[in-house]
């Protein structure tokens, strides 16, 4: 894999307005697209060139050298943050954690009243300094079978969380939480 085809990795989850319904299965979906559309936006990859600025004028993987990529653009509030942030955002809202979920418009109001609280207290408790683990140093065959002193694994990094952070994130789900009571929707994570 090249680098830069790290940028088409997902590893995200995004809070959002959901409406939920049933497909042609019974099974319930929760749309979390019924509150936009799909455009044409510009690449934020080559801004628009066609060409990939950090690969030597190639053309852009992202937006396949056209510029514009279609993309859904949502007329609601949402919020997209990485893996271990959203579990830390449903473990302050008190939910089960799971990658995805989804929360009726009629269960939104002590979400919101759970918000309102968080907005209230001291956003320390919740974050978390940075730290990185893994990659410890060892013993270890190299490819011609000697033995080498080196780092043994992947190193991992957890970028952390500031109270500014943890603030901003509070606001957002205010925001998005509002929105779904006011337009008869649910709240939603994936």
């Amino acid at each position: 894999m090249k680098s830069r085809d790290f940028r088409k990795l997902n590893e995200s989850i995004d809070f959002s307005v959901t409406k939920s319904y049933e497909d042609e299965q019974g099974r319930t979906v929760h749309d979390m697209s019924h509150f936009g559309e799909r455009k044409d936006v510009q690449c934020w990859v080559c801004d628009g060139t066609g060409k990939d600025k950090f690969y030597d004028e190639a053309k852009c993987d992202y937006c396949e050298g056209k510029g514009k990529r279609l993309e859904f653009v949502s007329d609601a509030p949402e919020m997209n943050v990485s893996n271990s942030n959203a579990f830390k955002i449903i473990d302050m809202l008190g939910l089960e954690q799971d990658y995805a979920g989804s929360i009726e418009n009629k269960d939104l109001p002590p979400i919101m009243r759970k918000l309102i609280q968080l907005k209230n207290s001291d956003p320390s408790k919740y974050a978390e300094p940075g730290s990185q683990s893994g990659g410890e140093i060892g013993t270890y065959k190299d490819q011609d079978g000697m033995d080498t002193i080196g780092r043994k694994g992947p190193m991992m990094y957890n970028m952390g969380t500031t109270d500014t952070q943890v603030k901003q994130y509070i606001d957002q789900l205010i925001k998005i939480v509002k929105f779904a009571q006011d337009n008869d929707a649910d709240f939603g994570w994936g």
